[in-house]
């Protein structure tokens, strides 16, 4: 897909985002806070950078390779997995749940199934949150002392929900 596409696509995402801010920002200027605009900005940004890595992480999914070589550790490792179709995969961010498309390869002799875009993120398979997101709960759940409070922090700073009890698991 050419770079421009997926460029234009974001500078449109981020006109529409952004727009109802200035617009409100320059209708109601006595009305519109530093604080409502601060609030407004950081809805609009997130919701632009959820678009962006959803964007970047299916770049190039409209071609496929038609098989893809098996695992080294399942059966012999010379096998070839056939192009199955494509599947959308959901994950959370630090800035919210993105998804995206990505291709799948399945045999059934011997059994075995690979996600190539998945490996190219550094997702590991079932990964249902990003590395940035481990982080940061991480390090709330060793500053405050609780997986319940890392909870309620990630949910005021970020916006982002994640049981405590994800966060004790990715801990442990």
């Amino acid at each position: 897909m050419p770079r421009t596409d997926v460029l234009d696509r974001i500078l449109a995402r981020a006109a529409h985002e952004l727009g109802p801010v200035v617009e409100k920002a320059q209708l109601s200027r006595a009305s519109f806070t530093l604080g409502q605009m601060e609030t407004s900005l950081l809805v609009a940004l997130k919701n632009l950078a959820v678009f962006i890595l959803s964007e970047l992480c299916g770049l190039g999914q409209k071609r496929h390779q038609r098989r893809v070589r098996g695992h080294h550790d399942v059966g012999d490792g010379k096998h070839w997995l056939p192009f199955k179709g494509f599947r959308w995969t959901s994950i959370l961010t630090v800035f919210g749940r993105l998804r995206f498309r990505r291709a799948y390869y399945h045999s059934g002799n011997p059994k075995d199934s690979r996600w190539p875009r998945d490996e190219e993120l550094g997702l590991a398979p079932g990964q249902i949150w990003s590395a940035g997101l481990q982080d940061h709960a991480d390090y709330l759940a060793t500053v405050t002392g609780s997986y319940q409070e890392a909870e309620k922090a990630l949910k005021k700073v970020l916006g982002v929900e994640v049981h405590y009890k994800q966060i004790q698991r990715d801990c442990l």
